[in-house]
């Protein structure tokens, strides 16, 4: 039986299905809204050697106990919170992720919730498309000075840390491992403290049953009504029905969010409705220029492996 690779949806970089294709392994597209049963189902043919995965479709015990052939899963970005690690491990299933290839582009896009925020930016534009000419009541703020709190302190929170100090931002940094020398900014290991220094609050943790919830009522009263709240990370670190009340009763300022709970978002949330939110389509990682570098990483991840696993 042929090799076969899977990709986790119906389109890859083709500089990156040029590399999987070299290795002599067949590509096998699936569509990215995939339920588990279709997953169980592809991989108990025994021919799947490797997985590209796109999104976060269900990798849970069921579907991995199935991959008889399977050797390695290859996350096109970062994020492996709908993958079953400890199954995975117990099967010998190899995990990787390729998001150093997009952090940069991640902490440019929260820079830039974070200025359009302060300067309140998306509400000044559709003020001005409605024939209104804001200059003495315009209420924006500058960002110099401003004190951002970093939580989580990896190769994206120390790119944020690094573009936020350039821009006059004094920087906070809550590490979530073991502590460590930061370039920019200073330590704070009291969380509490930190919720309640911060005029900008920015998360960049993983995913885990431990962080999840991370920021709910009691956190969003800790800070300060004045402060915002950016979330490029995964939706499921902030509590939506609390960051709802806060932003809709002036406990909170404002919030720029790039990842929500249930994606994609439904039209009926009511953070789609409140005017102090910025909501973008989860796309932080997808700028043109990562597109190619973090599958082609993912792609050369899978056949290193397959490589040395013959």
């Amino acid at each position: 039986m042929a090799s076969t690779i899977l990709v986790t949806s119906s389109e890859l970089a083709p500089e990156a299905q040029s590399i999987l294709r070299e290795s002599g392994a067949a590509l096998d597209f699936m569509p990215e809204r995939m339920t588990e049963d279709m997953l169980a189902s592809r991989l108990s043919r025994g021919d799947v050697v490797a997985v590209m995965m796109r999104g976060s479709p269900p990798f849970n015990r069921r579907v991995l106990s199935a991959a008889k052939g399977l050797r390695i899963i290859a996350k096109v970005g970062s994020g492996l919170d709908s993958v079953d690690t400890a199954a995975a491990d117990e099967y010998g299933i190899t995990l990787t992720t390729s998001g150093i290839a997009t952090a940069d582009a991640v902490a440019e896009h929260t820079l830039a919730l974070m200025l359009s925020l302060a300067r309140d930016l998306p509400r000044l534009d559709k003020s001005t498309r409605a024939g209104n000419w804001e200059q003495r009541n315009f209420g924006g703020h500058e960002f110099r000075a401003r004190t951002v709190a970093i939580v989580g302190y990896g190769q994206i929170g120390q790119r944020v840390a690094r573009l936020v100090a350039a821009f006059g931002g004094r920087v906070i940094i809550h590490p979530l491992t073991q502590r460590r020398e930061v370039e920019h900014g200073v330590l704070e290991e009291n969380f509490e403290r930190l919720l309640s220094t911060a005029d900008i609050l920015t998360l960049h943790g993983r995913l885990t049953e431990k962080t999840r919830g991370q920021i709910g009522k009691r956190e969003l009263a800790l800070m300060k009504p004045t402060a915002l709240l950016i979330n490029t990370a995964r939706g499921a670190l902030v509590d939506e029905a609390a960051l709802v009340e806060a932003l809709s009763t002036g406990r909170l300022a404002g919030a720029g969010l790039d990842a929500f709970a249930k994606e994609p978002v439904d039209r009926s949330n009511p953070l789609l409705a409140l005017p102090n939110v910025i909501c973008t389509s989860h796309v932080a990682a997808a700028a043109q220029e990562t597109v190619i570098r973090v599958a082609t990483m993912a792609a050369q991840s899978i056949v290193e492996h397959l490589k040395g696993t013959q």
